[in-house]
């Protein structure tokens, strides 16, 4: 971590948030510009303790972005994370709206495309979990 002219070692991993609409790619080495701070701590849950159980310590909120260099990743993930995105491309060719993002979640893990207010109901109706059964476990990656 660099602060100003200083630079400082940082424990653990660092979970970061980024707006839904920046497009970013497997392999894409990027330069993060934020406020590093230490996760907050709810009266009713142990969120620090949470994070930190997964080896998280640090929140970074919208940083601003930059891509250094692109397809840095490792050749077998690019490909899989390519194929990934020409199923969800052939799902919304076929599929209409909502089946084309309920799909692409299900099978694919891809949640971000699902509309906001059917995945309110499915967090009304306790069943976000059928979006993750298969998708994301298939296609989660962690360095």
């Amino acid at each position: 971590m660099v602060t100003g002219s200083e630079k400082s070692e940082v424990k653990g991993d660092t979970l970061v948030r980024l707006p839904f609409y920046k497009e970013f790619h497997y392999g894409d080495m990027l330069q993060l510009t934020g406020k590093l701070e230490t996760p907050q701590q709810f009266e009713d849950f142990d969120y620090k303790n949470y994070l930190a159980n997964q080896g998280i310590y640090s929140i970074m909120n919208y940083p601003k972005v930059v891509v250094l260099e692109s397809g840095k990743g490792l050749a077998p993930f690019a490909w899989i994370y390519a194929l990934r995105d020409r199923l969800a491309q052939s799902l919304s060719a076929v599929l209409p709206e909502p089946q084309s993002s309920l799909s692409q979640a299900i099978l694919l893990g891809l949640r971000g495309n699902i509309p906001a207010g059917l995945m309110q109901s499915f967090y009304y109706t306790g069943t976000t979990h059928l979006l993750a059964i298969s998708g994301m476990n298939l296609t989660s990656y962690s360095a």
